[in-house]
């Protein structure tokens, strides 16, 4: 099924994207919470579709306060400081999963990253700062530059 890229973003402690998908199938969209009421120990659901074998629910908790900056808060390209991590079963693949709470019914953050050869859960950016992704610019997709570079 096409889906279009309306907006991306990652840098500034955000890594958003915005699509588009054109069908006459109905779904339920997720709603969108605040992280800020959520608590260590907290159950959590998470659907991901990790190492691409098959879509799956994980049942975790949330496992960390918001994470302080510091030498061990990247990982690769993404600075984690202020993500916030859960006990979820979770890969490759499960970037971009809503974290969703348990007791509110709603999404409180996105799979962001995890720790490679490590079983210490998966980075959650919280929702909160999708609305600052919403409100912020676009950011230029690679392949546009190639486009642009091939066209001058």
């Amino acid at each position: 099924t096409p889906v279009k890229v309306l907006k991306a973003y990652m840098g500034d402690g955000l890594d958003f994207s915005e699509f588009e998908l054109k069908t006459n199938e109905k779904y339920s969209p997720y709603v969108l919470g605040d992280e800020h009421d959520a608590r260590v120990g907290d159950r959590t659901i998470t659907i991901n579709f990790s190492d691409g074998i098959a879509k799956q629910v994980s049942h975790g908790q949330v496992a960390s306060a918001g994470i302080p900056a510091s030498e061990k808060c990247t990982v690769g390209e993404i600075n984690c400081t202020g993500n916030f991590m859960v006990q979820a079963f979770g890969t490759s693949g499960a970037s971009g999963s809503a974290v969703v709470s348990e007791k509110t019914h709603q999404v409180i953050g996105l799979v962001s990253w995890g720790v490679d050869g490590e079983n210490v859960g998966m980075g959650v950016i919280p929702i909160s700062l999708f609305y600052k992704f919403l409100a912020g610019p676009n950011q230029p997709h690679p392949a546009d530059d190639v486009a642009e570079e091939g066209a001058q």
